[in-house]
């Protein structure tokens, strides 16, 4: 599967913000992983919001990023109930799934 540029985009900055916040302090826990899975999908949006701002990408591929950044959202939100009723399996499950659409 061929990336698209915007798609490019936020790839490179959240790859960039990965390696970012690794060499700063890797989250320990999964918690601490919870939250930075949700901080990433806030910086994803963010992003695009900057790049139609800046007329980097069309209106419909702004749509298809933030489907991919909803898409994580739930994921984090469901690997989040799964912690808190002892589902580890899947709650480590879901969070695996959150990080790669994001990094898709």
């Amino acid at each position: 599967m061929s990336l698209t540029k915007p798609t490019r985009w936020v790839a490179l900055l959240l790859a960039l913000t990965f390696a970012g916040c690794a060499t700063i302090l890797a989250p320990q826990t999964f918690k601490q992983s919870l939250a930075y899975g949700y901080a990433s999908v806030a910086a994803a949006r963010d992003t695009v919001v900057s790049l139609v701002e800046r007329k980097k990408v069309t209106k419909e591929e702004a749509t298809d990023l933030l489907k991919q950044t909803d898409a994580a959202r739930a994921a984090l939100d469901l690997a989040s109930t799964s912690f808190e009723a002892g589902d580890l399996a899947t709650a480590e499950g879901q969070l695996q799934v959150a990080l790669s659409v994001l990094t898709a």
